[in-house]
């Protein structure tokens, strides 16, 4: 198909898939000079992009740098998974003292999980509740024990999810759905729970 038809079947305007193309989100097959072959596989890549980049919020280089690992066969589904939480965390995180780090040691070590120091998810808990004490609130890690439990679910869940699955390619854009637009539901479903308990009382 055209892009005329690629545009049309996606919902995504002319203008927004040369600029994708040239941003190298997405890549057509050349037919000719000047002209551009797109399948149905394209439409699937639209769809992907406009979630990241709409729903996500992610900018355009977070999602070419995710795209790239899930378009690179040579990159393990394990750094699939790592870009795609570098995409979401914050960047330029605060620095954060020796005290802390040892408190989500105690916390992870309580929950039994063994996490990198150097991970993203170990530097942005640090980061999170060393904001919370600079301002002096205590009580974010001291009950943050209490989000082990559903959190791991959840995880286990996602990883159910990539393990059903064998196509490489599709593994790692399940553990890039799972984990950017599953993060954007989390914090969704989590103010219409506090709704829900608002309404409740």
């Amino acid at each position: 198909m055209r892009v005329a038809e690629l545009s049309e079947l996606s919902n995504v305007s002319v203008a927004s898939i040369k600029f994708y193309a040239r941003e190298g989100l997405l890549a057509g097959n050349r037919v000719g000079y000047n002209q551009t072959e797109y399948g149905p596989e394209h439409i699937v890549r639209l769809r992907l992009i406009k979630a990241l980049i709409n729903v996500a919020g992610l900018s355009i280089a977070s999602v070419r740098r995710v795209l790239e690992a899930v378009d690179d066969e040579q990159v393990g589904v394990e750094e699939v998974l790592e870009r795609a939480h570098e995409a979401v965390a914050p960047t330029n995180l605060p620095a954060v003292g020796e005290e802390t780090l040892q408190r989500v040691r105690e916390l992870f070590d309580e929950l039994g999980w063994n996490v990198p120091e150097d991970s993203v998810g170990f530097r942005q808990t640090a980061a999170v509740i060393s904001q919370y004490e600079q301002i002096g609130r205590a009580d974010l890690s001291e009950r943050a024990s209490r989000y082990g439990p559903p959190v791991m679910d959840i995880a286990r869940g996602d990883m159910e999810a990539v393990a059903q699955t064998q196509d490489r390619n599709t593994i790692a854009q399940t553990v890039v759905i799972g984990t950017i637009l599953g993060d954007s539901m989390l914090s969704a479903m989590r103010k219409a729970a506090r709704e829900h308990l608002s309404d409740a009382s």
